[in-house]
């Protein structure tokens, strides 16, 4: 075994934080901590390769609160994944991109967030699915 199977982000409370399993029987390879110094209770990055191609894997908890999940996402901007990596979204965004297909009868200031959530969507050339 050359890689580990598991990752976590550190958390200051009993709640929050995020984490990868990896499945040792599965396509992902060469599985290494990424960016280490931004992992906090809301993100946490690997790399892994399949195929021989290099994927960066992000995985996020959103904050609950709105001008925190603004925040969060507008740092998220920031981010400048490996150049040859594609790059691997998911998690609990804690807003939808599209209400009309992932919600049903929530509030609207439920989705504070979602237009920065988008921009880091195009920025990564990501797809919803």
């Amino acid at each position: 075994m050359d890689h580990k199977l598991s990752y976590w982000s550190s958390c200051s409370e009993r709640r929050a934080g995020v984490a990868v399993l990896v499945n040792p029987y599965g396509a992902v390879k060469e599985t290494k901590p990424w960016e280490e110094k931004l992992w906090n209770e809301h993100i946490m990055m690997i790399t892994g390769v399949i195929e021989g191609k290099l994927f960066l894997f992000i995985n996020v908890y959103a904050p609950s609160q709105p001008a925190a999940r603004i925040k969060f996402y507008q740092k998220m901007q920031n981010i400048k994944p490996p150049e040859e990596a594609e790059v691997v979204i998911g998690g609990d965004f804690n807003c939808v991109l599209r209400r009309d297909v992932d919600r049903v009868g929530s509030n609207v200031k439920d989705d504070v967030g979602a237009g920065e959530l988008e921009q880091v969507v195009n920025q990564f050339g990501l797809v919803d699915v």
